[in-house]
């Protein structure tokens, strides 16, 4: 695992979330006319919300804004890994 610190926007407000994630590596290869294209790109398999703070750098419960989890898995989702 590995510790990912991510700001992320959610409902007008500035969040930074940091999260424990483990990554693996998900195989694009394909092939073609040609031969092989090998290509690859990494995931996070699991992750652990370790800390979350607002605005103010205070530590905040993630849970207990709606929709923020979501919105945290989300940007987690779209972060783009390269170790």
């Amino acid at each position: 695992m590995s510790e990912l610190e991510l700001t992320l926007r959610h409902a007008g407000d500035e969040y930074t979330a940091v999260l424990d994630v483990t990554w693996e590596v998900v195989d694009d290869s394909f092939d073609h006319a040609f031969g092989t294209h090998y290509d690859s790109h990494w995931e996070a398999e699991d992750y652990d919300v370790i800390t979350v703070l607002n605005e103010d750098g205070e530590e905040i419960d993630p849970e207990a804004i709606p929709g923020l989890t979501r919105a945290i898995s989300q940007a987690l989702h779209d972060y783009d890994y390269h170790p």
